[in-house]
């Protein structure tokens, strides 16, 4: 077009929305819908190992749930509670605060520790109140059975003791009056805690005993 001997083009502008290109198509729409995804699978994700985690709290747990009772399993795990390891013989007598009786036999302390957030006894603690620690196909009814370790966790509102027989491979709950055969590995991982934090100076009877 000629204007007065100039020659003028016409030009043609083109605008383009934020986010859109010249086809129509929103920029980067897939990648969101991608990113959306991601984050859902995540959220499943997490939903279904927490629900798998309690799975597996519940059935790992149930029969020794049963063995210890709902208020000495969560006192035996609670991080809170005092923990005494007390080393015992067999005694003649129970005529001091040194002696105790467990069922029809007397033992004497010979050492006593408090073992309170000793390093260990996280996984110790917990070992207990795992089914797997436990032979629950064996009869653990019959004979005698001689303790040399008591585990005594205390809170305000009472104490759980545990008494455990090496030889026999034994674990018995004192307040509940019931024990049970224990798997190897958690009487050898009891025993070699219990001897890394035993008193080198025993406990001894007042005289005349």
């Amino acid at each position: 077009m000629h204007v007065g001997g100039r020659q003028y083009g016409e030009r043609k502008r083109l605008y383009t929305l934020p986010g859109r290109s010249k086809t129509g198509l929103w920029e980067g729409s897939g990648s969101v819908n991608r990113g959306k995804l991601a984050v859902v699978a995540m959220i499943g994700l997490a939903i279904v190992l927490a629900a798998f985690a309690l799975w597996w709290n519940i059935t790992s747990g149930r029969r020794t749930l049963e063995f210890w009772g709902k208020d000495a399993a969560a006192r035996i795990i609670d991080d809170s509670a005092r923990v005494e390891l007390l080393w015992l013989e067999m005694a003649d007598g129970d005529g001091d605060e040194k002696h105790l009786k467990l069922g029809l036999r007397t033992y004497a302390v010979t050492a006593e520790a408090d073992v309170t957030g000793a390093r260990g006894l996280i996984h110790a603690r917990h070992a207990l109140v795992e089914d797997a620690s436990f032979d629950w196909v064996a009869d653990s009814t019959r004979g005698g059975a001689d303790y040399t370790l008591l585990v005594r966790f205390r809170d305000q509102a009472g104490a759980t003791t545990v008494a455990f027989d090496f030889e026999r491979g034994i674990i018995a709950h004192v307040e509940g009056g019931r024990r049970q055969k224990a798997a190897a590995k958690i009487m050898e991982g009891w025993q070699e805690f219990a001897s890394r934090h035993r008193p080198a100076s025993r406990i001894e009877s007042p005289p005349g005993r």
